[in-house]
């Protein structure tokens, strides 16, 4: 019966433990507020696909997107996305990425996920994170590159392989969010293979060309967008908005928020002049 006690203790431990860990992640989602990216179309032509579609479309200049959304660069054209907590992301010349999370919580920190697709390039230019709970990310197939205040270069190969420099600050490469990897120091460079048991190679020196300096420059020039207001509202504001709009128009379809018909002029005995 000891026995038997015991193991009822622990199976409703175990299941007390697992209701906390889902009350905890529910919790957490309904708290994190999903922000939109800023585009900036530089030059040439780039393209987006929205989440909920299928097709792709031009990008417009000033243009939002959001979660799921996907974009891509064509030959001799890029384009610069401004995220809500000030970092700033260049997409060179036939590069395809999508944003996997762009998000804050209430206690204000905020992630920034943005999947690379093969081949292309991307410079980052990431602002100093709101606490050690933020982070800035640059995944790829082979592996993800973690950063915390910092400019630096991803480049994805057809094959599928990534290298990331850095130009200022220090980045670390791992093959996932949960492994440790390697620092890459500002001017070093480390290269991550596809195949799962891959690990970054030894960071060597990395001298940027011109085309990179050129890229750079123009990274520089780019000025971020302090105020969360000039990217609109978040999606949960949004919604409430939304589901506020829906109740305002149901209670008038009800006529309960119906002006007055117009009073009729007339004389004192309220028939109407003729």
């Amino acid at each position: 019966m000891r026995v038997i006690g015991a193991l009822l203790l622990v199976a409703s431990y175990v299941a007390f433990s697992s209701s906390a860990i889902s009350s905890d992640a529910a919790v957490e989602a309904l708290t994190r507020d999903e922000k939109p990216v800023l585009i900036e179309l530089d030059f040439g032509g780039s393209s987006i696909k929205s989440a909920d579609l299928e097709t792709w479309e031009p990008v417009e200049h000033g243009q939002l997107a959001w979660v799921g959304d996907e974009l891509s660069t064509g030959p001799g054209s890029r384009i610069t996305l401004l995220f809500f907590e000030g970092s700033i992301m260049q997409l060179e010349h036939d590069t395809h990425v999508r944003i996997v999370d762009s998000s804050a919580l209430e206690s204000g920190s905020t992630t920034i996920d943005i999947f690379q697709f093969a081949p292309g390039n991307t410079w980052s230019r990431v602002a100093e994170l709101f606490d050690t709970a933020s982070s800035y990310n640059v995944l790829t197939s082979a592996g993800v590159g973690l950063v915390r205040g910092t400019q630096f270069k991803v480049t994805v190969h057809a094959d599928g392989s990534m290298d990331v420099a850095s130009a200022e600050g220090e980045v670390e490469l791992s093959k996932s969010k949960a492994e440790k990897g390697v620092i890459v120091k500002p001017g070093k460079r480390s290269s991550l293979a596809k195949e799962p048991k891959a690990r970054p190679t030894k960071p060597e020196d990395f001298k940027p060309g011109k085309a990179d300096r050129e890229e750079l420059e123009k990274l520089k020039e780019k000025k971020p967008k302090p105020s969360h207001s000039e990217f609109g509202q978040g999606k949960a504001a949004k919604e409430t908005e939304k589901t506020d709009k829906n109740s305002e128009d149901k209670s008038k379809a009800k006529g309960g928020d119906k002006d007055p018909p117009p009073k009729k002029k007339g004389k004192s005995n309220g028939k109407a002049d003729n």
